[in-house]
């Protein structure tokens, strides 16, 4: 922080450090994301968890980035279980995991999922109604 000439701290540059100190900001969405986002959404979607997944998210929105980290913390567990089970290695790998965790740090992306599952569930509704 710079001093002003009378040797004194000037209280607005600190206040803006302060804050944007914790700003996660807004991830550069490739199609690689949007296709993660949507496989996710289509699985939640495919076991008719669509309503208790949206309930969940959008409970714990506030605290998205220390899910974030939780879900870092357990990629040893999960790339475990990619070796033990390999038909959740259709679905999920370790670089995908990775992605899916890095997007979740982002305020933003939680709604964005939210948004993407209530669309696989309009389409899947849309065509449960034309059988």
């Amino acid at each position: 922080m710079s001093k002003t000439t009378s040797g004194r701290r000037e209280p607005g540059r600190f206040r803006a450090w302060l804050r944007n100190a914790f700003a996660t900001g807004h991830p550069d969405m490739t199609r690689k994301d949007e296709a993660l986002l949507a496989d996710v959404a289509a699985w939640v979607v495919d076991r008719r968890l669509a309503t208790p997944v949206c309930l969940f998210l959008e409970s714990y929105r506030p605290l998205g980035y220390l899910s974030s980290q939780a879900l870092l913390m357990a990629k040893p567990v999960v790339a475990m279980a990619l070796q033990t089970f390999p038909d959740l290695s259709n679905h999920l790998d370790e670089a995908r995991f990775g992605r899916f965790v890095h997007l979740l740090e982002h305020r933003t992306m939680i709604g964005h999922l939210i948004m993407k599952i209530e669309e696989a569930e309009d389409h899947w509704q849309s065509r449960q109604d034309r059988s």
